[in-house]
């Protein structure tokens, strides 16, 4: 079988242009990590996006990313790039420890141990011991947050209603000196004051 010359131009200048979409993307990637070790952080993120925006799953990207949003003391978003990673690099267990310090970092301590144990198992075997001390260390501060010691939330008590005071009232006393059942006696209405008659018109204020 044979092919016409312009099926076979129209092959290689489809090949000419994927090789060289590849080498722009290539030369995004090269240019952001030789922003990121001179410190030029923004430009080294815009660098990585055009890679991602190309291929979505250059988990490469996503680590080069967690590392400088690191050296900025981001941790939520070393955490995000980390786990847009490890979906597209499974297992990849320089992911999954530097994820398990970026949850410490960020308070997270259950997910950092689960992290750690991950990492254990395909860690090398004379590293288990360290990491092992590590989970041990987070599992001591999750039971020193919610052990005994802990402060427990203070619960409202219902208010007794034989001592319940009910706003603008005042406590009836006399009512319990006297016992339950029985009421305090009525005071006699004070005397008027006597006042003698006058004749004559009254006289003005």
């Amino acid at each position: 079988m044979s092919i016409s010359p312009l099926c076979g131009a129209r092959v290689c200048f489809f090949f000419t242009n994927v090789s060289r979409a590849r080498n722009r993307d290539y030369i995004h990637y090269r240019l952001g990590v030789k922003y990121k070790n001179e410190n030029n952080f923004d430009q080294a993120v815009e660098e990585f996006r055009k890679v991602l925006t190309a291929y979505p799953d250059n988990y490469n990207a996503y680590m080069q990313l967690a590392q400088i949003r690191d050296a900025q003391n981001q941790p939520r978003l070393v955490i995000y790039n980390l786990k847009k990673a490890l979906a597209y690099n499974p297992g990849w267990g320089k992911a999954h420890r530097m994820l398990a310090e970026s949850y410490e970092q960020d308070k997270q301590f259950q997910n950092a141990i689960m992290e750690l144990q991950i990492y254990q198992q395909s860690c090398d075997p004379a590293e288990q011991e360290s990491v092992q001390k590590q989970i041990d260390r987070l599992i001591k501060k999750v039971q020193g947050k919610t052990g005994p010691d802990s402060v427990a939330p203070v619960v409202a008590q219902p208010e007794n209603k034989d001592t319940a005071i009910v706003k603008g009232q005042k406590p009836a006393l006399a009512q319990q000196k006297n016992g339950p059942g029985k009421k305090s006696p009525k005071k006699p209405p004070p005397a008027r004051p006597f006042r003698m008659c006058q004749s004559g018109p009254p006289r003005p204020p």
